[in-house]
């Protein structure tokens, strides 16, 4: 990932109000999952990128610090995790299929 290790997923939005969502994304890659504790935290990020840019903090760290509150912390349950695991190994082999038929059907025309 370009150099780049993800160690949590951040859920906002209406789908991280549905607890089995957020679970299952938690559960299927295998890192924990913070949902904020304010409702309408995509409106609450516009207003810390505003705030940097108007120089009431000097970096989206600060900002965030002093404006947003604190979370919650899905962990996965990897008791879980072969299944998706699996899934995901059976994904994979569907992806390769649908290519495989799509250059068969190039072949038509």
């Amino acid at each position: 990932m370009a150099g780049h290790e993800v160690e949590m997923l951040f859920m906002c939005g209406g789908l991280a109000k549905n607890k089995v969502y957020v679970q299952m994304h938690a559960d299927a890659t295998g890192l924990p999952v913070l949902v904020p504790g304010e409702p309408e935290s995509v409106l609450l990020g516009g207003a810390v990128l505003a705030a940097t840019v108007a120089s009431v903090y000097k970096d989206v760290s600060e900002a965030t610090s002093h404006m947003c509150g604190e979370g919650t912390v899905v962990l996965p349950q990897l008791r879980d995790k072969s299944f998706h695991d699996s899934k995901y190994e059976v994904f994979l082999k569907l992806l390769t299929c649908q290519k495989e038929c799509r250059e068969i059907m190039q072949e038509m025309f």
